[in-house]
């Protein structure tokens, strides 16, 4: 009977009937049908405006240029990763020409992470799948994509707290720490996987 409702809520919201191509799937707008909730929270949040920020845009704009270029993909590689790992941008500076749809910290980019490979920089791994991974246990079968559960998209794990932190902890290529949220929480009780009041980031 679940499964009935869900499969009835589905084609209610206007939810493909199909399975959504990688290429589809890129885009946060075939999020959007199924997922309208979270496609407005994403919408309004700065993960969708990391690559329109103006500040963003002028001090990487203002890297670039006292590096002679050398700071490459260093600040893009976070506020367009999609943009990144697709060849679209080496620098950021030519965002303008980016499609949208690859600007930001999209709804694909962070939920086909399979692995976390470091504590700081962006080091995730994305599956290259149409198989979307979240904090559901158990979730329902769908037309538009696979789903699976995944700790690091799970808040109840500590485990999902790296997924978060590895983003949110920026060293520059001298070695300078900019940005130690993940190293800071990692210090805490929170922390601790045999403390009570443990906690993870999400």
């Amino acid at each position: 009977m679940k499964r009935l409702l869900f499969a009835a809520l589905l084609l209610l919201a206007g939810c493909p009937s199909f399975e959504l191509s990688v290429e589809q799937s890129w885009d946060p707008q075939a999020c959007a049908d199924c997922h309208p909730d979270h496609f407005r929270e994403w919408s309004g949040s700065m993960h969708a405006y990391a690559a329109e920020d103006p500040l963003f845009l002028a001090m990487n704009r203002r890297g670039q240029e006292e590096t002679d270029g050398e700071l490459g993909s260093f600040c893009i590689d976070c506020h367009a990763p999609m943009a990144v790992r697709l060849g679209e941008t080496v620098d950021g500076l030519n965002l303008d020409e980016v499609d949208d749809a690859l600007k930001g910290v999209t709804c694909y980019y962070c939920h086909t992470v399979s692995a976390v490979e470091g504590d700081h920089n962006n080091p995730l791994v994305g599956a290259g799948d149409t198989t979307m991974r979240g904090g559901i246990a158990d979730p329902l079968d769908n037309a538009a994509h696979p789903s699976q559960h995944s700790d690091l998209h799970d808040r109840r794990s500590l485990d999902s707290s790296a997924l978060c932190g590895s983003c949110h902890d920026i060293v520059t290529p001298a070695g300078v720490a900019l940005e130690r949220t993940f190293a800071e929480w990692k210090e805490t009780l929170f922390a601790d996987p045999s403390n009570p009041s443990a906690l993870s980031c999400g």
